[in-house]
C-alpha cells in the first residue's frame, strides 16, 4: 500500500457507526501514529475483538501505550499481532504491565488477562 492508505482504510472502517468486528488483519497497511487514538477507542469499546493483526505497519511506542491502556477494558482480545513495527523495549514493556501486572496480587487481579 502506499504511504498513508492503511490510515485512510482504518480511519473510515472504524468510523463505520455500530461496526463490531471479531477479527481484524491490517497487516503491512501503512498504519502510523495517526491513526493510534482512534484504534485504542475501538479496542476499548468493541467487546467482541478477539482477534487484531496490526503486523508490519509504522506502529511506534506511544501506539504500544494506548493499546495497552484500551486493553484494560477490554478483556475479549486473544490475539493481538503487532510485531514488525517500531516498538521498542519501552512500548513492548507498557502492553506487558497491563496484560500481567505482576507487582501486587490486586494488580494482577486488575490486569483482566491471563499470564502464560
Amino acid at each position: 500500500f502506499e504511504p498513508g492508505i492503511g490510515d485512510e482504510m482504518l480511519t473510515s472502517l472504524l468510523s463505520i457507526d455500530g461496526l463490531k468486528l471479531e477479527k481484524l488483519d491490517m497487516t503491512s497497511c501503512n498504519i502510523t501514529s495517526a491513526v493510534g487514538m482512534l484504534l485504542s477507542d475501538f479496542i476499548a469499546t468493541n467487546p467482541r475483538m478477539r482477534g487484531l493483526n496490526l503486523r508490519d505497519n509504522d506502529l511506534n511506542d506511544r501506539d504500544a501505550a494506548l493499546i495497552a491502556n484500551a486493553l484494560r477494558s477490554n478483556s475479549t482480545l486473544r490475539n493481538l499481532y503487532i510485531y514488525d513495527n517500531s516498538i521498542t523495549e519501552v512500548g513492548a514493556e507498557c502492553l506487558r504491565l497491563v496484560l500481567c501486572d505482576e507487582s501486587s496480587l490486586n494488580a494482577a487481579a486488575d490486569s483482566n488477562h491471563n499470564c502464560n
